[in-house]
């Protein structure tokens, strides 16, 4: 690689809802979402498993709207996280931090009033 190219983290993503997403509030009353997504690749047909977040307003549209399989696409960038278990063994996972964007409502859903779809982006 040239060193003349600067280095680029962005990811993009769509996929579906593992699990229902889980808002948590860090410090200074910051919310945060976590969510997990399969992924499907052309080629290969075994899904593969993505943990990602969002923070503020968006995280907590996306508790309030998201439910475990509705599509999402997602756009950010990935980080590496270490931390100490309560165990007291080291722990340390990759995740995506970014920006969810609502696929289609699963058939038979309510989806949310147009001002609040707006609020979101």
């Amino acid at each position: 690689m040239s060193h003349s190219v600067p280095p680029v983290n962005t990811l993009t993503l769509v996929g579906y809802l593992t699990s229902d997403p889980v808002l948590r509030t860090l410090s200074h009353d910051r919310k945060v979402c976590d969510m997990r997504i399969a992924v499907h690749d052309k080629r290969d047909p075994s899904p593969m498993f993505l943990d990602i977040a969002t923070f503020g307003a968006q995280a907590e549209a996306c508790a309030q709207y998201l439910t475990k399989g509705r599509a999402i696409a997602f756009t950010g960038r990935l980080v590496y996280r270490e931390w100490e278990a309560e165990d007291g063994t080291r722990r340390s996972k990759h995740q995506a931090v970014g920006r969810v964007q609502f696929g289609p409502q699963p058939r038979g859903e309510h989806e949310p009033s147009q001002d609040t779809d707006e609020a979101l982006l």
